[in-house]
């Protein structure tokens, strides 16, 4: 049961942080290359 849990959670934890992850970055991600073009 303990094992099942330990393998479930983080999976469960890796997927929801990867789906956010993802939204952030596509909305981030012009920003941030634009930021990094102006700092030279």
């Amino acid at each position: 049961m303990s094992s099942l849990l330990f393998i479930t959670i983080p999976s469960v934890f890796v997927g929801s942080a990867r789906a956010i992850g993802y939204s952030i970055f596509k909305f981030v991600g012009p920003f941030y290359i634009v930021g990094l073009l102006c700092a030279g």
